[in-house]
């Protein structure tokens, strides 16, 4: 006959689900050094246990303050609820409103994101909510929202789904970054960049640019188009070289080539360009180089001065001086011519006997010397008038 008896199993056992009290027959009380390694074995188990627990809390814990670290704001939501379960002190700067555990993603951003053409951001619009619902992954989009105190910011927004074994979407998460500053930069950068090409484009002065490895005008102003006559675009297909004559280009190329030997070649230097209707126009072109990484010339900035008028100008004036220096000579030489035969005139008149006829003939030499002397007189003051404009530069008369 075989004898039953009831045996209680250590505490150790009941903690891992084990039934508090079983039947066993006599025949188990053989296997005690069974039972004793089975418990060690539990008290193993549990000791894993718990330093696997030590382990996740203390990885979590640095997640948690690394998160809390970063500049931009993370928050974790639970899916399909919407809940809001995690999230880091940035989101509080970055918004300026508190965010409470448990409110619902809807509530925190669903009045205050708005598109770019002014449009509300509806809350099934943001990267989170799409995530969760699509299981999408999306990398900073930007979205402008209405601060807790009422001012307007941008945000860089990118969400990723969190899914489970069978691909569940269990979670999102979204990561949020203040560029209000960076899209203020841009928006400073396009207005300058905006007025530059205004002021490029109406300036009196003509001003293009040129690309050397496509030999084509990269831009031109208008008062390009009007120096040279074509419109903007037949220009822009034109070799920007072309406009030059054959001495122009030749220099031009001299000029490239001091620039790269590290030579601070003249900006403002004279060449001729040839306009649509045949004119040769004077111009100074004050030129800009610019270069890629390893030096090689990309093109150049230039801005194109229109001297033809001056030039026309300077050379009358050059005429007219000129001419003052031949009257001035002129001037000398009938003062010459004159003043001899009125010597020999006076010399005659002493000689003849008829007082009266010697009178008349001295009265006249008399008012002929004094149209000298206003000649002498014409050619000092021409002299001083000229000696003034060179001293003062305004005629660029040769000594």
């Amino acid at each position: 006959m075989m004898l039953t008896q009831t045996i209680s199993y250590p505490s150790s056992f009941r903690d891992y689900g084990r039934r508090p009290i079983l039947p066993i027959t006599t025949s188990s009380i053989l296997s005690q050094t069974g039972i004793d390694a089975l418990e060690e074995r539990a008290r193993h188990a549990e000791q894993k246990c718990d330093r696997l627990l030590n382990e996740v809390e203390t990885e979590r814990a640095m997640l948690r303050a690394v998160i809390d670290q970063m500049l931009a704001g993370v928050f974790v939501v639970e899916a399909p609820s919407g809940k809001l379960v995690f999230g880091n002190e940035q989101v509080n700067h970055i918004l300026r409103r508190p965010y409470h555990p448990a409110d619902e993603a809807q509530e925190l951003f669903g009045q205050i994101g708005f598109h770019s053409d002014g449009r509300l951001h509806r809350p099934e619009e943001w990267p989170i909510s799409r995530s969760i619902a699509t299981g999408d992954r999306i990398v900073n989009e930007e979205i402008a929202f209405i601060r807790a105190d009422s001012t307007i910011g941008y945000l860089a927004v990118s969400s990723a789904p969190i899914t489970c074994s069978g691909g569940v979407v269990r979670y999102g998460v979204i990561v949020i970054s203040d560029i209000t500053e960076r899209k203020q930069i841009e928006e400073a950068l396009k207005e300058a960049e905006r007025k530059y090409r205004e002021l490029v484009r109406y300036a009196p002065a003509a001003i293009y640019g040129i690309d050397f490895r496509n030999r084509r005008f990269t831009s031109v102003n208008d008062a390009m188009c009007q120096i040279l006559g074509p419109s903007r675009a037949e220009l822009l297909a034109m070799n920007p070289f072309d406009i030059l004559d054959e001495e122009g280009r030749a220099r031009f190329q001299i000029r490239i080539s001091h620039w790269l030997n590290g030579e601070e070649p003249d900006r403002n230097v004279e060449y001729k360009i040839r306009a649509k209707d045949g004119r040769i126009i004077d111009v100074v072109l004050d030129v800009t180089f610019t270069a890629d990484e390893n030096g090689k010339p990309l093109g150049a900035t230039v801005v194109a001065h229109d001297i033809t008028e001056q030039k026309r100008i300077e050379a009358i004036r050059q005429q007219a001086y000129c001419q003052i220096e031949r009257n001035m000579e002129q001037f000398a030489i009938l003062a010459d011519h004159v003043r001899h035969p009125l010597q020999v005139v006076m010399a005659r008149a002493d000689l003849v006997e008829d007082e009266e006829t010697s009178t008349s003939i001295r009265k006249q030499v008399k008012r002929i010397n004094a149209l000298v002397k206003q000649l002498d007189r014409g050619w000092v003051e021409s002299r001083a008038i000229r000696e003034f404009l060179r001293r003062n530069d305004l005629a660029g008369i040769p000594d």
